[in-house]
């Protein structure tokens, strides 16, 4: 039996008199998803506007479509669904497959080398960094969310080191500071942003923020201020700031809906729900 997540994309379309709407879109898909990387995909031709309907074509993306064992390799590494707000800031490391949607894996859990790090071990989320084997579980496909793209470092013994990468959307703690407590990550807002260079210890990583595009729900652009793209750069220290990838792509023609083409479309269960500023 599919879960709720694996039914239905939705774009979600909020009018002017109305509370939040959705129109739903079916997502189709017939090739594996190999990664969890950004694309464009197009609209189809002759299609009421009120019913998009949009194929999810290899590599696009894993998250929202229907999984089946061919959408599994060992050796993956995808990001869950946890906590108390379902978002994908756990990773896991896929063994094998076993019967009735069953994954064999390995939890990934943070390696650190940071002041306090054990607090932060066993008490606060962490989605940025180095990690290391933990114990194995039995997840249902519907836990996973996508595909992360990762380093492995086997030098003494495997590590998968994780990092935003350049054309990803991530969701941001707005605020953040290393002081935080549960308390603070419960009522915290967020900020969405677009990752525009590689992370370097050195120089950090720059992002740009977005925002909604009007009267829509899942879908973004690049933030402007008088022109200009509001951009800064995330420091090494400032890295556990980020809260979670969310898959992203971007929908061709979707202009014709009034939709800037240059938006990028979210997987709505990966959008915190206090996202707004």
């Amino acid at each position: 039996m599919l879960s709720d997540r694996e039914k239905r994309f939705h774009y979600g379309f909020r009018h002017d008199n109305d509370l939040i709407s959705s129109n739903e879109i079916s997502a189709s898909t017939s090739e594996r998803c190999s990664d969890s990387s950004n694309h464009d995909v197009p609209l189809e031709q002759g299609i009421l506007e009120e019913s998009i309907e949009v194929d999810i074509s290899e590599n696009t993306l894993c998250a929202g479509k229907f999984k089946s064992e061919d959408d599994f390799a060992t050796g993956q590494v995808w990001a869950i669904y946890c906590g108390e707000d379902i978002m994908p800031r756990q990773y896991a490391l896929v063994n094998s497959m076993v019967l009735d949607r069953q994954v064999w894996a390995t939890i990934l859990e943070p390696e650190l080398v940071h002041e306090n790090g054990e607090k932060w071990r066993e008490n606060l989320p962490i989605v940025c960094g180095t990690f290391k084997h933990g114990n194995n579980v039995m997840l249902d496909m519907s836990q996973f969310s996508h595909l992360v793209k990762y380093v492995h470092d086997t030098t003494i013994m495997p590590h998968y080191l994780i990092y935003p990468q350049k054309g990803q959307i991530w969701a941001m703690y707005k605020n953040w500071n290393r002081k935080w407590e549960h308390i603070d990550y419960e009522k915290c807002q967020y900020w969405i942003v677009e990752i525009i260079s590689n992370f370097f210890e050195k120089n950090g990583i720059e992002v740009a923020k977005l925002e909604e595009v009007q009267n829509c729900e899942t879908f973004f652009r690049r933030q402007r201020q008088e022109g200009v793209d509001i951009t800064r750069t995330i420091c090494e220290t400032e890295m556990l700031s980020f809260s979670h990838q969310i898959s992203a792509y971007r929908v061709l023609g979707v202009e014709r809906y009034g939709i800037p083409e240059d938006s990028w479309h979210l997987e709505p269960n990966a959008i915190p729900h206090k996202q707004k500023i």
